[in-house]
């Protein structure tokens, strides 16, 4: 029983309002690679590197966040990079399409992006991390 406890309070510290633009980030990084064509490892490396230095400056600016937390802000775009090619290359999307689905990801990011910062200077609970 207490083992579920702490299963349970660790994923609600590991998952948090920040995630979807955490998980958004390796969408829109591996859309701009299929686009342009460029090689898939060396974007999954840019992921990671981007990852961790949104961590970084995270904690410059002093946002405190249980560990669990910036495990998975780390884990989430790498996970949302491998899981966008594979969905991508699966259905064989034209690049129309990729285009398409880069430029909604783009306005999708920037809207969660905005509402979460806009969020953090309200001082919203919720969003405190």
């Amino acid at each position: 029983m207490l083992q579920k406890y702490v299963l349970a309070h660790q994923l609600r510290h590991a998952i948090d309002y920040w995630s979807m633009p955490h998980f958004l980030l390796g969408t829109l990084i591996a859309l701009i690679g299929l686009v342009f064509g460029l090689p898939a490892g060396l974007f999954f490396f840019v992921t990671l590197v981007i990852a961790v230095l949104w961590e970084i400056i995270e904690m410059r600016l002093r946002i405190r966040e249980a560990k669990v937390n910036v495990a998975s802000d780390i884990i989430m775009p790498l996970f949302a990079y491998v899981l966008t090619l594979w969905l991508t290359t699966s259905q064989a999307m034209q690049q129309e399409q990729l285009v398409a689905l880069l430029s909604v990801t783009i306005i999708t990011y920037a809207l969660f992006n905005y509402a979460a910062w806009r969020a953090r200077f309200n001082r919203d609970p919720d969003f405190l991390g």
